[in-house]
């Protein structure tokens, strides 16, 4: 136009196309400015990796949707400055209550190109790539242990509002509310359950990190630590307490808990019998041949003599050995009879008797030495009532 070659587009007379143009929009755009499959470059028409994503004018021809055909006051010959120009048609993308700062400036070419691309959604680059550009310290996160699955796919915009959105951080909702749109299953099936408080008011981010961390699924520190910070009191029993559960000395309590709830007391993943036996199941090997001590077969036994995570004597055990067993065994005359007229210390119980159960009534180890077999107690203990 500035060079008096109108008939480069126009045909003086008459044209099929309007407004008398040599060819369609389409077409006569492109014989100069190419684009997509096939681009013009020095008289030739050369290659281009097929675009993932065109703009919807570009792809209907409509090159004057954005542009005009003569002259304009703005750059490019666009209808429109350019941070204008875009919301001609996407004013939508701006209707949440929080903005992304490129799109509030109406900076769209930050992160898209305006006529075709091959990425996603007219993407400059890669979605990570574009994003990390600003926020760089949050690509730091990528080398660690636990990574979120979207984060580390790069698919920012699956929590993410690239543009506006109804919560902070450009969340789609709330951020106590925006993991049920992945973790949908996950929340199902612990609709029924007795849930954890942290996890019932979706408070995920008490225990979770958003992007990445250097703990299993994305746990922002230790279990344990976690755990302590709202169960102190177990935190200070374990730290001090001379004998400790497995499970708690290495920090792993859910080994025993589900961490986001369960139907049974105090969260644990199975009942209490069944629990404990997972990992002890020699305690139960008289039960089903021989016979069990009573309180150890109780769904709730193990609780009668131990504590379930940490304590002052050997085994755990609620009291010292010599206060346990008398708490239901009294010294009586009839006791003391039993034993061969031998009065038992209360320590020395499990010296013969084994406390889960027996192959007989008298619950004592299976191997039994010959004079204690024969009853022959006092060729060593001399003494007796």
């Amino acid at each position: 136009y500035d060079a008096g070659k109108c008939r480069t587009c126009h045909v003086p007379h008459g044209s099929a196309h309007a407004p008398l143009l040599v060819s369609g929009t389409k077409m006569l755009c492109l014989s100069c400015h190419g684009y997509g499959p096939k681009k013009a470059e020095k008289g030739k028409r050369v290659k281009k990796p097929k675009p993932t994503s065109l703009h919807e004018p570009v792809e209907k021809g409509a090159c004057l949707a954005c542009h005009k055909g003569h002259v304009s006051g703005v750059g490019n010959l666009l209808k429109a400055p350019r941070d204008k120009i875009c919301l001609t048609c996407h004013k939508a993308v701006l209707k949440g209550a929080v903005g992304h700062d490129p799109a509030l400036k109406g900076d769209c070419l930050t992160c898209h190109d305006p006529h075709d691309s091959r990425y996603r959604k007219l993407l400059a680059g890669r979605e990570k790539d574009l994003c990390f550009t600003c926020h760089a310290q949050t690509r730091k996160e990528e080398d660690r242990f636990s990574v979120h699955s979207p984060f580390g796919a790069g698919n920012c915009h699956k929590c993410h509002n690239p543009h506006s959105a109804a919560a902070r951080y450009l969340l789609a909702t709330t951020p106590e509310k925006s993991c049920h749109a992945c973790h949908k299953a996950f929340f199902k099936e612990f609709k029924e359950k007795k849930q954890h408080a942290p996890f019932k008011r979706d408070a995920c981010l008490t225990c979770h990190a958003v992007h990445a961390a250097d703990y299993a699924f994305q746990i922002k520190k230790p279990l344990d630590t976690i755990c302590y910070t709202c169960h102190a009191s177990v935190g200070k029993e374990v730290k001090r307490a001379r004998y400790v559960h497995l499970p708690a000395e290495k920090g792993n309590c859910s080994t025993c808990h589900q961490p986001h709830g369960d139907n049974h007391p105090k969260y644990l993943r199975k009942d209490l019998q069944g629990l404990c036996l997972s990992c002890h199941p020699e305690v139960s090997r008289n039960w089903k041949n021989g016979v069990g001590h009573r309180p150890a077969m109780e769904k709730e036994g193990c609780l009668v003599c131990h504590r379930p995570h940490a304590g002052p004597n050997p085994q755990i055990l609620k009291k010292p050995l010599k206060e346990a067993c008398v708490t239901c065994h009294r010294v009586t005359p009839k006791l003391v009879s039993a034993h061969g007229k031998i009065r038992p210390s209360p320590e020395s119980c499990t010296t013969c008797h084994d406390a889960h159960g027996g192959p007989d009534e008298r619950l004592l180890w299976p191997k039994e030495h010959a004079p204690f077999k024969k009853g022959e107690c006092k060729k060593c203990h001399g003494g007796g009532v």
